[in-house]
């Protein structure tokens, strides 16, 4: 028997909460039902852009900030993570363990992600199917 579907927005609320010192996280716009099929990856995904920014990005210091911005894109979902106020980020970062989780879950999700390195932090756009999501 599965689990009941969890709301796209209280899960990767979740997922930040160890983060989020007073409003250093901000998680908006649309919420979709996640099935737990997808959970686990999405889970896994924000867990990943998270620790990244933790060490290297706007979670490193004090003063940053990430916001997530959900939004219904025809039949897809679009999540958008954005940091400010962090460290510049650096140029020649390599590809790790983590880009290959990412790339294995954005497969299983039938998602794609772009990435823009802003001097004020990372933008992450992703689209995700609503359907490979369970919605």
């Amino acid at each position: 028997m599965s689990a009941p579907p969890i709301g796209l927005r209280a899960l990767i609320g979740a997922i930040l909460e160890p983060y989020a010192d007073g409003d250093r996280i901000v998680v908006q716009g649309a919420d979709f039902e996640i099935e737990d099929n997808a959970t686990a990856n999405i889970a896994l995904l924000f867990y990943e852009l998270a620790t990244n920014a933790a060490k290297y990005g706007a979670l490193s210091g004090t003063e940053g900030r990430v916001t997530v911005k959900l939004v219904e894109a025809g039949a897809n979902a679009r999540l958008v993570w954005e940091e400010t106020g962090g460290p510049p980020p650096a140029p020649g970062q390599t590809a790790g363990f983590g880009s290959q989780l990412e790339k294995g879950i954005l497969r299983a999700l039938q998602g794609t992600i772009e990435r823009e390195w802003r001097p004020q932090g990372l933008v992450a756009a992703i689209a995700i199917p609503a359907r490979a999501l369970g919605s």
